[in-house]
């Protein structure tokens, strides 16, 4: 979690919709299927028995380490790929905006947006899966040099999006009662 600063409260804390993590673990099972595949429909041509034949023990010991190598590497992939998409996630504070997405292993790309300077939410579902499954991205847009603020693949951002617009117009009112309150100090 990243640090909170003084006076400010987690309002919401979310990651990516499970589906993102389902398609990781299909397309692991998927690719650890290919090596078993292959075995199996080349034992079914004559031309791929004849030189399974002419190759020996030597040839099935190296085609059986090929498979227990790619399943290696199939397990390290689905393991990154879930590690990743369990550290990916977001936070809507009573006064930011956090997205924290991990790149790699050893690599994290945080943005903070201040809900004082976001100018528009908007959600985008693209496609039935994301449209019947209720998942999509949430942009928010600035005046400021970075224009655009993603949070890619989010569950439920219509209840997002009324968060952050709650909290949002929460930051403002503050921030017109305090110039009111500065006005009449002054005088």
């Amino acid at each position: 979690m990243t640090k909170l600063e003084e006076g400010e409260k987690l309002i919401l804390e979310g990651r990516k919709h499970w589906f993102v993590a389902f398609t990781y673990i299909f397309g692991f099972f998927l690719s650890a299927a290919i090596p078993p595949v292959i075995i199996f429909a080349a034992g079914k041509w004559d031309f791929a028995l004849e030189i399974i034949n002419a190759g020996g023990v030597e040839l099935a010991y190296a085609v059986s380490f090929f498979c227990f190598v790619w399943g290696l590497f199939m397990w390290i992939f689905l393991f990154i790929n879930l590690t990743n998409y369990y550290l990916d996630v977001w936070y809507v504070t009573s006064k930011r905006l956090v997205d924290i997405n991990q790149k790699t292993l050893f690599y994290r790309d945080e943005a903070v947006l201040r809900l004082e300077n976001i100018q528009d939410v908007a959600i985008a579902s693209k496609g039935i899966i994301q449209t019947l499954l209720g998942f999509g991205n949430i942009r928010a847009q600035t005046a400021g040099e970075r224009r655009e603020f993603i949070m890619r693949n989010i569950a439920n951002p219509e209840h997002v999006k009324e968060v952050i617009t709650l909290e949002q117009g929460k930051v403002k009112d503050k921030a017109i009662s305090v110039k009111v309150e500065e006005g009449k100090i002054n005088q």
